[in-house]
């Protein structure tokens, strides 16, 4: 039997590529299968523009939009205080270096 590609969602697989053993996606919690695609009954998956990321603790105005480079985003705050916003997935909680 050959392989044939299962299209696995970016956002909601584990992986790329088929589950071998299985002939299709492994999903992250609460997705559903085949595509991992799709939102378990009673869970949604936001939109990433729908996410706002802003340090809790601190002073800090954001002045301007966030900047991504070297997988980190970064904003500036009034002040002349830069916020490193490291580990940004849906699974992890962000780390914030001041």
């Amino acid at each position: 039997m050959d392989c044939r590609a299962c299209n696995c969602d970016t956002g909601g697989s584990l992986r790329p590529h088929c589950e071998q053993s299985y002939g299709h996606c492994a999903c992250r919690p609460h997705i559903t299968q085949p595509r991992c695609d799709t939102p378990e009954v009673g869970y949604y998956v936001p939109y990433p523009d729908w996410i706002t990321l802003q340090p809790e603790k601190g002073d800090c105005a954001i002045l301007g939009d966030t900047l991504s480079r070297d997988g980190n985003v970064y904003v500036t705050c009034k002040g002349r205080m830069d916020v490193t916003f490291k580990e940004l997935d849906w699974i992890r909680q962000a780390e914030v270096t001041w």
